[in-house]
């Protein structure tokens, strides 16, 4: 029995077990037959998306053909099953977390690996678990005195197990651990077990909408100055471009830890493609968003996007798209309307999955994401303490002066007024002079124009908008009140671009 039980403790010391620091390894193994990387820097899992439905099991169960579904063990380098005095058991667990075996294991889907001819005397036999249902199995095989060690060595150095599995509803992965021990009568000597994620969750999907400021070569970069048209800037940040926001939707990327792919389910079934319908939200009187129907990197040049405006002019809605989509701004044809507060508006995506598609879940809508504000393109100049010409006397006189070429449109803007005002913008179509500042000439605004524009609201503040750069332009306004006494100020122009309609 002493002879027997050092030959065991010798077979531990050649393992690398008793303490010492190397660990057995899972040198490969495969998922649904797919192929795991399990050692070294580059480690890959078979990866399911997080959109499968688990309500269904078989979606959580791999393929059971034969060899599918292996974790093949190996002790570490120059490391094997020590051959024993008359054979010397050695006991096999393979344990899963997050999953459970399919079906019962049968004892000949165990392959002792590297073993010379007549080195195993009896064949693996399970002698616990390995039941369906259950999550672990130990396997027992006996090395017999025939192998050698050495040169030409013939003991074998590992164990395959062919486990078809199925994974936990709740679980997020799903590891392998294998693990040895040499039976003597003195009891087990275990030894540190080898580990491997076989299967991972991830995003199968990806549903993305940005209002990041961008450009695109293939529509118009701007809406030029002067055209004596609306015409807008986008003001988000201190870009002026034509694109609102971009909405991506498809796959998502496969994360670097898998096999390049995200499977529906466990039995490497691909991910159906992903639609989806868009509504935008805004005010479409104003402004006609259009959206590009063609690939990412070749722009649809014209506002004709597909989107369909209601009736209201309030929302537009897009169905059965795909991939990468622009949104820009052009004003619609003919459209004589001036804006002069800024223009909001919100995308939803709604993602779709084939109707017949039962082995994932389309991912959640993406609501309500704010698009870049929209506002009036020009010079802005901020006017305060403005009286209507019903103020007890007061009289004010907007003067803005234009030393280059006539500009175009100008737009007021009534905030914060003390009366009751009959409005709160003011264009052309309601103040004629309003259509432009002459070349070389000056726009003059008095107390009867303001109630021209909005009525007897006693004193509030106006914004001027006009459609020309600010180079050539300069404002002065005057205040002059019963007694004849004047108070004069010079008004700067709001910054170009951003805070001009903020």
């Amino acid at each position: 029995m002493t002879k027997k039980l050092l030959l065991a403790a010798s077979a531990l010391a050649v393992i690398g077990f008793a303490g010492a620091a190397a660990a057995t390894d899972i040198t490969s193994a495969k998922v649904s037959g797919i192929p795991l990387t399990t050692t070294g820097a580059s480690k890959t899992s078979y990866t399911v998306a997080n959109e499968v439905i688990t309500g269904t099991a078989a979606n959580l169960k791999t393929t059971t053909v034969a060899g599918d579904n292996t974790v093949a063990s190996t002790l570490p380098a120059g490391s094997y099953f020590e051959p024993g005095v008359n054979g010397t058991n050695y006991t096999a667990t393979l344990t899963l977390t997050g999953g459970t075996f399919q079906t019962a294991i049968a004892a000949n889907t165990i392959v002792v690996n590297g073993a010379g001819a007549g080195c195993i005397v009896s064949a693996p036999t399970i002698v616990s678990g390995g039941g369906a249902g259950q999550s672990t199995l130990t396997a027992v095989f006996n090395v017999g005195t025939a192998c050698t060690v050495g040169a030409g060595a013939t003991a074998p150095t590992g164990v395959t197990f062919d486990v078809p599995f199925a994974m936990d509803a709740g679980a997020s992965t799903v590891s392998a651990s294998v693990n040895y021990t040499v039976a003597t009568t003195g009891g087990a000597f275990g030894g540190s077990a080898g580990t491997a994620t076989l299967v991972q969750k991830a995003a199968g999907y990806s549903v993305a909408v940005s209002d990041a400021p961008q450009t695109d070569a293939a529509l118009p970069t701007s809406f030029a100055l002067g055209t004596g048209t609306p015409y807008v800037q986008l003001v988000t940040g201190t870009s002026n471009d034509n694109v609102i926001g971009s909405v991506k939707a498809g796959l998502a990327t496969a994360p670097a830890t898998s096999t390049g792919v995200v499977y529906a389910n466990l039995g490497a079934v691909g991910l159906p493609a992903l639609t989806y319908d868009l509504s935008v939200a805004g005010n479409f009187a104003v402004l006609a968003p259009g959206i590009d129907l063609t690939d990412a990197d070749a722009k649809a040049a014209t506002s004709s996007s597909g989107l369909t405006v209601n009736a209201a002019k309030t929302s537009a809605t897009a169905t059965a798209l795909s991939g990468a989509r622009t949104f820009y701004v052009t004003v619609p044809a003919g459209n004589t309307v001036s804006t002069t507060a800024p223009q909001s508006s919100t995308v939803t995506v709604t993602p779709k999955v084939p109707a017949a598609t039962t082995t994932v879940a389309a991912p959640a809508a993406v609501s309500n994401r704010a698009l870049e504000t929209i506002g009036l393109q020009g010079t802005n100049f901020f006017a305060p303490w403005v009286q209507s010409s019903n103020t007890n006397g007061y009289n004010t006189v907007l003067r803005v002066s234009n030393s280059g070429a006539a500009t175009g449109p100008v737009t007021l803007a009534l905030t914060s007024p003390i009366g009751t005002a009959t409005a709160t913008t003011c264009s052309a179509t309601q103040l004629p002079k309003l259509a432009n500042v002459p070349a070389n000439g000056e726009l003059a605004i008095n107390s009867a124009d303001l109630t021209t524009c909005f009525g007897a609201f006693t004193r509030g503040d106006v914004r001027v908008t006009i459609q020309a750069q600010s180079n050539n332009l300069s404002a002065k306004l005057r205040i002059v009140n019963p007694g004849n006494v004047v108070t004069e100020q010079s008004l700067g122009a709001i910054a170009a671009g951003v805070a001009s309609v903020n």
